[in-house]
């Protein structure tokens, strides 16, 4: 069936994933493995900034993050370009990797559980979420939104969430979907004057040079 839910007031989108994080060069699982920004990510989140202000212009927009540090670092140093503090919300957070967190990738790899279908349903490590898990949580936030413009400092996984919905994909589009959203680019959705969904970028990264 379609994804027919309420599209909130939101008009204009900008979602940008954390700078590269300590557990990227560590050899550690991301999820719920709550570590600092690298020097290199904080650069990423500084210039990132600057282009968002050139994109943002005068125009007012609600400005939200993550509750991890990653994420609100990188939001963070942003607002310092742009002027304005994020909100931070727990409903952003990354899918929680349960026992796997601050684990290294191989001890995370050998308690993994088998693959199932349907896939948005598999819970791939103890105590954890499925894709399906994080939606419930992500999609009621993005629908509660008022403001016409928003910015979501966020995860690869619930960004990824956050641009199916706005596509308004289906269990089997959705099942059959990947994106590739890398530390700090830059994806910018917006509806057009006949009120069509336009992927203006995606994965941007162009500006971190």
């Amino acid at each position: 069936m379609p994804y027919n839910r309420p599209m909130s007031a939101l008009k204009e989108l900008f979602l940008i994933r954390h700078g590269e994080a300590e557990h990227l060069v560590r050899n550690l699982t991301g999820g719920w493995t709550d570590v600092p920004l690298t020097e290199l990510g904080r650069e990423q989140a500084r210039r990132t900034g600057l282009r968002l202000k050139e994109l943002l212009g005068a125009d007012s927009f609600a400005f939200y993050c993550s509750d991890l540090l990653r994420t609100q670092q990188t939001a963070g140093i942003i607002a310092d370009a742009l002027g304005q503090g994020a909100i931070v919300s727990h409903h952003l957070r990354d899918i929680n990797n349960g026992l796997a967190a601050y684990r290294t990738r191989d001890e995370a790899r050998a308690m993994r559980r088998p693959f199932s279908q349907p896939v948005q349903d598999w819970v791939p490590y103890p105590n954890g979420e499925s894709w399906r898990m994080v939606r419930k949580r992500v999609e009621p936030f993005m629908e509660s939104l008022q403001a016409e413009r928003v910015v979501i400092v966020s995860h690869y996984v619930v960004l990824s969430v956050i641009v199916q919905w706005w596509w308004q994909l289906d269990d089997a589009k959705i099942e059959a979907t990947s994106l590739d959203i890398d530390p700090c680019s830059l994806t910018h959705l917006r509806m057009d004057k006949f009120g069509a969904r336009v992927m203006v970028r995606l994965n941007d990264t162009g500006h971190l040079g």
